[in-house]
C-alpha cells in the first residue's frame, strides 16, 4: 500500500519530506523514540510507534484501533500499511547505524507470513537491510509457545533481529526465553520504577539481567524516566534504556536524538554514584575482613576457634561462623554472632540445623579451594538457613591440625 506524503494528497510539503497514511478515514504517521546505549554514549535505535488522528483531527489511541475487530483483509492491509510507513519514514531520516525497532501483528503463523513477506518486499524497495530491523513481539499475546516460536523463526528466516517487550508481564517466563533465545528483551517499565521503593525488586533486577544475559540476549531497560532511574539499570548491567529522560518520541529523528546521552554522555554522577556505591560495600567489608583474617592467625598459631571468634562473632552484621572439611561438609553446629536474630524472621527451622550439610556447590567453597591464600567475598545471595540476604566470607584454614574451610555470613547490606 503506497504512503502519502506529509499532507496526505500525494504531494510533499517543503517543510517535511514525512509520510503518512490515511485508512479508513484514519490518518497515520510515524514518530521515532530513540534507543540508547550506556556503553557506547549514542543512539542506537529507533523505536518507530503509531500515532492516529481520526477526521476532526482529534487523537486515537493506537492500541485500541489496531486491536478493532477488523475484517481479516483490512487487518492485513492496515499492518502492511503501517510497517511500510515506519520503514519510508525511518529511511527517509537516514539515521547512521541505528535499528529499526518494529512492533507487529502476530496474531498467528499464516498472517504472520503473509506480513513478513510484504515487510521483506518493504524493506527490499527501500535499500533496508534487515538485520538493521529489530522486530518487537509482546509474548502474552501468544500464549501458545508453538505459534511463538513460529513467529519468530518467520521473522528471523527474514534476517531481522528478534526482540521481546513488556518482559515480566502476562505469560512472560525464562523457559520460553530460553527456548528461541531472543536477541533483545524489554524489561517491563516496572521493573525500573519498582526499583526505586522496593529493596528486594531493586536486588532482583541484577539477577534478572544476569539470567538474560546467560541465554545470550541483550537486555534493553524500557520507562527511564529520570536519573535515578538511568542509574539503577547501569547498576544492574542493563545494555540498552529508552524513556522521557533521554528523548520523548518524536517525528523528527534527527532533531530528537541527541548526539550524546544528557549532558554529553551520562552524568559524571552516574559513574561516581556507582563507585560511591562499591567504596561503601568495601568499607563497610574492611572491618569485618580484617576481623575474620585476624581469627585465621589465631587459630592457625594455635588458638580454639571459640576463643579466637569472639571480636569477629560481636560485630553487628555477623551472622554465623561454620567451618567446612575439604569435600565441603560442614564440620559441627554453626557459631552464631551478634546477628543471630534475622534467622528467626522467617519459618526456616527445618534448615537452620546446618550440621553434616555439604556446601560443595557454593561459589566461597570453591573459589576458597581454588585461591586458597586470599580470603573470598561472595556477590549477596539469599541464605538457605534463613530468609534474609548474605555476603559470605571465606579462606583455607588450618583448624585442630586438618585443612578446612573457614565461613562466615554478614547480613546484607551491610
Amino acid at each position: 500500500m503506497p504512503c502519502a506524503t506529509q499532507g496526505g494528497n500525494g504531494a510533499e510539503d517543503a517543510a517535511t519530506t514525512r509520510h503518512v497514511a490515511s485508512f479508513k478515514g484514519f490518518r497515520l504517521e510515524s514518530v521515532f523514540q530513540p534507543i540508547f546505549s550506556h556503553a557506547h554514549h549514542r543512539a542506537v535505535g529507533q523505536e518507530a510507534l503509531l500515532r492516529i488522528t481520526d477526521a476532526s483531527g482529534q487523537p486515537v489511541a493506537p492500541l485500541h484501533f489496531l486491536c478493532r475487530d477488523w475484517p481479516d483483509a483490512d487487518a492485513i492491509m492496515l499492518n502492511e500499511m503501517v510497517a511500510r510507513l515506519h520503514v519510508s519514514n525511518f529511511r527517509r531520516a537516514a539515521p547512521d547505524n541505528q535499528w529499526l525497532f518494529l512492533n507487529v501483528d502476530p496474531v498467528d503463523a499464516p498472517r504472520t507470513r503473509l506480513a513478513a513477506q510484504a515487510l521483506g518486499q518493504t524493506l527490499a524497495s527501500e535499500g533496508l537491510d534487515p538485520a538493521d530491523v529489530v522486530i518487537e513481539i509482546v509474548e502474552q499475546d501468544i500464549p501458545n509457545p508453538g505459534d511463538l516460536l513460529d513467529i519468530v523463526a518467520t521473522y528471523r528466516e527474514l534476517g531481522c533481529l528478534i526482540a521481546i517487550d513488556d518482559f515480566g508481564t502476562g505469560f512472560s517466563n525464562l523457559s520460553r526465553m530460553i527456548k528461541f533465545r531472543p536477541d533483545i528483551v524489554k524489561l517491563d517499565r516496572t521493573f525500573v520504577a519498582d526499583g526505586r521503593n522496593d529493596v528486594q525488586a531493586a536486588r532482583c533486577l541484577p539477577l534478572i539481567v544476569n539470567m538474560l544475559h546467560e541465554i545470550g540476549s541483550l537486555v534493553l531497560a524500557e520507562g527511564v524516566e529520570s536519573e535515578a532511574h538511568a542509574l539503577d539499570a547501569v547498576r544492574a548491567d542493563v545494555d540498552l534504556m529508552q524513556g522521557y529522560y533521554f528523548a520523548r518520541p518524536a517525528a523528527d529523528i534527527a532533531g530528537n536524538t541527541p548526539t550524546h546521552l544528557p549532558a554529553g554522555g551520562l552524568p559524571q554522577a552516574y559513574d561516581q554514584q556507582v563507585q560511591d556505591h562499591e567504596t561503601a560495600l568495601h568499607v563497610a567489608l574492611e572491618h569485618y575482613i580484617q576481623t575474620f583474617t585476624r581469627l585465621r592467625l589465631d587459630v592457625v598459631n594455635g588458638a580454639s576457634l571459640e576463643a579466637a571468634a569472639t571480636p569477629l562473632l560481636a560485630l553487628p552484621k555477623m551472622v554465623r561462623l561454620y567451618r567446612l572439611d575439604v569435600t565441603g561438609r560442614q564440620q559441627g553446629a554453626s557459631i552464631d554472632g551478634a546477628n543471630r536474630h534475622v534467622l528467626n524472621r522467617m519459618p526456616h527451622r527445618p534448615l537452620l540445623d546446618s550440621a553434616g550439610a555439604n556446601w560443595a556447590h557454593r561459589p566461597y567453597f570453591r573459589r576458597a579451594r581454588s585461591d586458597p591464600g586470599n580470603v573470598q567475598v561472595t556477590r549477596p545471595y539469599l541464605s538457605l538457613t534463613g530468609s534474609y540476604m548474605c555476603v559470605t566470607l571465606s579462606q583455607v584454614t588450618r583448624v585442630d591440625q586438618a585443612e578446612s574451610i573457614l565461613c562466615c555470613d554478614l547480613e546484607y547490606p551491610l
